[in-house]
């Protein structure tokens, strides 16, 4: 039995209160803030040099299958560093945040915290991502093939990858409620079933604000790990709480 979930005034409160807690918690935030965008720097860093890499492929004549194996390699150490630090380090921080409502976190809380929902983490966001690259791959070859056969696999893809990204919402709240790595993939494609646009409008604030954080460094490294765990949080719980389980 489910109620019926106001879409845009729970969009509005989610990100009021995330911007609230934020202002309220700001040495909590802060810190885990800077870790976060520490830990993700890795992968920026990827990301620019594949990005320099192509760009520069025409002025320096390289062939489009090396273009290809940077872009993938680029993918691969991108999925690899965030399902073995980045994914596990951002459920430790939404776990920490959960002991924070009710004491007072610390660094040992976090630890733990960071150990116990390592292994269901790790293995939840490999598949995720993975499937990413593996999708993303079918994207570029449909667009290289540019046939009426790969144009279909091409969309098809492409939608799975976006439904896959609005999974990834939930992934840290079902870990921290101890679901079983099944049982947390299972839940999350059932909740963005159910929930998709509400799900769809949330990933679409963090992307935009995200992108704000970008080029305004000083918000990315003080400010947006705290407002994706507050977001993700008060996102996760106004769907979630609507569920008799």
């Amino acid at each position: 039995m489910t109620t019926k979930l106001p879409i845009f005034p729970t969009l509005a409160n989610s990100i009021k209160n995330a911007f609230k807690e934020t202002y309220q918690s700001f040495a909590f935030s802060t810190v885990t803030s800077v870790i976060s965008a520490i830990c993700s720097s890795p992968i920026f860093l990827i990301v620019y040099a594949t990005f320099i890499f192509i760009g520069n492929s025409t002025k320096n004549n390289i062939p489009p299958s090396e273009l290809f194996q940077t872009l993938i390699m680029g993918l691969i150490l991108c999925g690899v560093w965030n399902t073995i630090v980045v994914a596990p380090i951002t459920t430790a921080f939404y776990c920490l945040y959960q002991t924070k409502k009710e004491g007072y976190p610390s660094f040992k809380i976090f630890i733990n915290l960071l150990l116990k929902h390592y292994r269901a983490s790790f293995t939840v966001n490999g598949l995720y991502s993975l499937a990413l690259i593996l999708l993303f791959i079918n994207i570029l070859i449909a667009m290289m093939e540019r046939t009426m056969f790969f144009f279909i696999i091409g969309m098809f893809s492409f939608y799975l990858l976006i439904f896959l990204v609005l999974m990834s919402f939930f992934f840290a709240p079902l870990i921290h409620l101890n679901n079983s790595i099944k049982k947390t993939l299972k839940k999350a494609f059932l909740l963005v079933m159910d929930n998709t646009l509400m799900t769809v409008l949330l990933i679409l604030f963090l992307g935009v604000f995200f992108v704000i954080a970008i080029a305004l460094p000083i918000i990315w490294f003080i400010v947006f790990g705290a407002i994706l765990v507050y977001v993700t949080d008060l996102g996760f719980y106004a769907i979630y709480n609507r569920y008799d389980d």
